[in-house]
């Protein structure tokens, strides 16, 4: 873990989750749509069960999947704002509404 001032994030409390032999499927309030998380995408998904910040996240896949640490981070950073965007994380430090 980190001891940066960079946001934490975590899930949504409203969000519905359903795993399967696909993946994970998501939904939330914000969303009308299903959001279905393939490949590294329930990893990252768990991981955010806890507060967790961009750093923490890539250090965590970049170990686990063997990859360039500027290449999970890029991709973990670009994920992690579509799921902010669709209301399906949020940030760790704010009272969810």
């Amino acid at each position: 873990m980190t001891h940066d001032d960079s946001p934490r994030w975590i899930h949504s409390e409203d969000v519905l989750t359903r795993s399967g032999p696909f993946g994970v499927v998501l939904l939330g309030r914000q969303s009308s749509e299903p959001v279905t998380l393939t490949r590294t995408g329930p990893a990252v998904w768990d991981l955010l069960a806890h507060p967790r910040s961009l750093d923490d996240l890539t250090e965590a896949l970049a170990e686990r999947h063997e990859g360039s640490r500027s290449d999970v981070r890029r991709d973990v950073a670009s994920f992690l704002d579509e799921l902010a965007r669709t209301g399906l994380i949020r940030r760790a430090d704010r009272v969810a509404t």
